[in-house]
């Protein structure tokens, strides 16, 4: 019986160390790494194992109706000052859905990026990175937002906020290089002062119960669901030389109205990573260096758990065969239901 049970063990660790998921994936000192290749997509795993989570409440919200007058009383004191040429605008949900409020130069002078972040965190020492950082806690709470993540989610100069591993930038000639920005083009976007390593973003996001609310978007392949084309949550502050706010955007901040134990149990974060094939091209090699339990707010004001696996997507190979792809590099983010394992798509 003893040399039975001694075979069987024997056979049981075989089928763990060759089994295709251990072959693809492993975990060593907390971090998850592996490789693998699907229907022509290439999925590389370099991320630091995630909190389990079994279980989270179901959340009802409201979206934050804010007021211009109010908030432009507020901002005042912390904008650029009106140069020549300047046409400032500040709007809200009544002209962009899911936008609690959006402060903008219409020519988009000062901020070439900004209107929306999907990658994973980046966090920069630079003092000058940090004293926008400081400037954006201010305005937060003179505009009573409350409930937000720190250290911020990104700290980092404009141009580096689109830096991937395999591209690097240092500078503005090397930002025009990786935005694929034709040589016609890039004195414009000089007299635009769009550019500068000087200027600064922060994303910021908002936690509910400690559990951070999704920057991504997300649009299940199956319509009709209470997920399908929800806008992320965050807020998105450009910063220039002096620390003065050039944009400033809270998109689908909420309020909790009640909450109630949820019988479902969330699904690990290994049974919904393979769902993110569905979100990536064939010829895409995408790197995850990021996952995370997130809340979505649905269209139904009510909160559900996705897990998001966010990292970088090297396009080489994809702008080989398709003229139309202009650049090497990408962030990439894709959510996935953690209820049902469902691709979300973003």
């Amino acid at each position: 019986m003893k040399e039975i049970t001694k075979i069987l063990s024997f056979f049981i660790v075989l089928m763990v160390l060759y089994s295709p998921c251990m072959a693809e994936m492993s975990i060593r000192e907390g971090r998850v790494i592996g490789q693998k290749e699907v229907n022509g997509k290439t999925i590389l795993y370099d991320f630091d194992v995630p909190e389990e989570v079994t279980s989270v409440k179901r959340y009802k919200t409201e979206f934050v109706k804010m007021n211009l007058g109010h908030v432009e009383n507020i901002l005042q004191p912390y904008v650029q000052k009106p140069r020549s040429g300047d046409v400032w605008n500040l709007i809200n949900s009544r002209q962009w859905d899911d936008t609690n409020f959006c402060y903008f130069e219409q020519h988009e002078k000062y901020a070439c990026e900004g209107s929306c972040y999907r990658g994973p965190g980046k966090r920069s020492s630079d003092e000058r990175v940090q004293s926008a950082g400081d400037k954006v806690i201010g305005l937060l709470e003179a505009l009573n937002i409350s409930g937000f993540e720190y250290p911020f989610y990104v700290t980092t100069s404009q141009c580096q906020s689109i830096e991937t591993a395999i591209e690097p930038i240092s500078s503005e000639e090397a930002y025009i290089k990786v935005k694929g920005i034709a040589d016609s083009i890039v004195q414009e976007y000089y007299d635009k002062e769009a550019l500068g390593k000087e200027r600064n973003l922060i994303v910021v996001r908002f936690l509910i119960d400690g559990i951070p609310l999704c920057i991504s978007d997300t649009q299940p392949y199956e319509k009709e669901s209470d997920l399908d084309e929800i806008v992320g949550s965050e807020g998105i502050f450009v910063l220039n030389e002096n620390d003065e706010v050039v944009r400033a955007q809270i998109r689908n901040y909420v309020r909790v109205v009640s909450d109630e134990e949820e019988t479902r149990e969330v699904l690990p974060w290994q049974d919904c990573i393979d769902g993110i094939e569905e979100g990536i091209i064939p010829g895409e090699e995408v790197t995850v260096t990021e996952t995370e339990l997130n809340l979505v707010v649905g269209k139904d004001g009510i909160t559900y758990p996705v897990w998001r696996f966010s990292g970088y997507s090297d396009l080489r190979k994809l702008r080989e065969k398709d003229p139309e792809i202009v650049i090497n590099s990408s962030d990439f983010s894709c959510c996935v239901d953690a209820y049902s394992g469902q691709c979300l798509y973003y």
